[in-house]
């Protein structure tokens, strides 16, 4: 069993992957909501469900999931700049909080 970390659980791919991972029986942790529309907010909160996953999962096997952003043909700059911001703010959290090794995994539907 893993214990996994899913962003953009609410998605095409994320829901998908969630429903499977449950069927699987690897544990899903459950982050709080992230107000993606918030831009102020975002960061934090991504941070926070990354610090708080790495803390529940010490000395267990882990994978975090990467499907969180809007990007797509009739985006916006400022969206892809925002995606990319709060992806590398992810990495950041990742780098900052992992105790020992796992999987991050980034997949897109855009």
């Amino acid at each position: 069993m893993k214990n996994c970390l899913v962003f953009g659980k609410n998605g095409l791919i994320g829901k998908t992957i969630v429903d499977s991972l449950k069927r699987s029986n690897h544990s899903v942790f459950s982050n709080p909501k992230i107000d993606w529309n918030n831009k102020e907010l975002v960061p934090r909160q991504v941070e926070d469900s990354v610090a708080a996953f790495f803390e529940s999962t010490i000395g267990k096997n882990w994978i975090i999931f990467w499907f969180a952003g809007k990007g797509g043909f009739s985006v916006p700059q400022e969206q892809f700049d925002f995606d990319e911001a709060i992806f590398q703010c992810f990495l950041d959290s990742v780098e900052k909080n992992m105790k020992h090794p796992g999987l991050v995994v980034l997949s897109s539907s855009a």
